[in-house]
């Protein structure tokens, strides 16, 4: 177990273009050579992409809230009572 974790952790350490050592082809692996990179990368973007959209959103929609807030407060308020 303490084997694997080690293992791991050297893997982990090795950048990811350089060749894997059971590669038998000798050429190097580069992130743009692996579909499921590719594939992650794009997703990535993606989310970012929405994550930038929605925040945006709720800027826009706490910004609103504010404006209607400050109309409320500005509004005269009603008398209870108004009938003597």
């Amino acid at each position: 177990m303490i084997k694997t974790k080690a293992e791991i952790a050297e893997l982990e350490r090795q950048p990811v273009t350089s060749a894997s050592k059971n590669d038998t082809s000798g050429g190097a692996v580069t992130q743009g050579d692996n579909p499921a990179y590719v594939a992650l990368a794009s997703q990535l973007a993606s989310t970012q992409a929405d994550i930038k959209s929605i925040k945006k959103q709720i800027q826009d929609i706490s910004q609103q809230k504010n404006n209607y807030q400050r109309r409320i407060e500005a509004t005269p308020k009603l008398r209870r009572n108004t009938v003597p």
